[in-house]
């Protein structure tokens, strides 16, 4: 906080990028990403671009996710997006949620965090998590 409250005085020559102009929406429902981007009027790459902790793996970005989405289609994402499906695939397990399993649970059973199987899923709370649903969990 205090560097950023005294950025001049760490760092005299720093000029800042405006600010961009980014709308967060928060999701009522789960929605497919391919609904998403025909209601956004953004591709598949820019969504993923502007929402960097979703993958084009995840067939419904779950209710309560807060996607960003510019407020002038032109501006460029953040991330550009590769797609590198193998690379991908090989990357992570797939993991279909039972009933009374919790994230928890998932991340102590294949040695992962539960903060990046949030992130890498797209779940902002571990209340989120769902019977039925299919997560991505890293591979160490």
């Amino acid at each position: 906080m205090d560097v950023a409250k005294n950025r001049n005085q760490y760092f005299p020559d720093l000029e800042l990028d405006a600010p961009l102009a980014v709308l967060e929406i928060e999701l009522k429902n789960s929605v497919s990403l391919g609904a998403l981007a025909k209601t956004t009027g953004l591709t598949h790459s820019q969504i993923l671009g502007w929402n960097p902790a979703l993958t084009s793996h995840l067939r419904l970005i779950p209710a309560g996710y807060r996607v960003k989405v510019p407020l002038d289609s032109k501006t460029e994402p953040l991330v550009q997006v590769v797609q590198s499906r193998g690379q991908e695939q090989s990357q992570f397990v797939r993991h279909r949620v039972k009933r009374g399993e919790t994230v928890l649970n998932i991340a102590r059973r294949y040695g992962a965090s539960v903060e990046r199987i949030l992130q890498i899923n797209g779940l902002r709370k571990t209340h989120l998590l769902q019977v039925g649903m299919t997560l991505l969990i890293p591979k160490l």
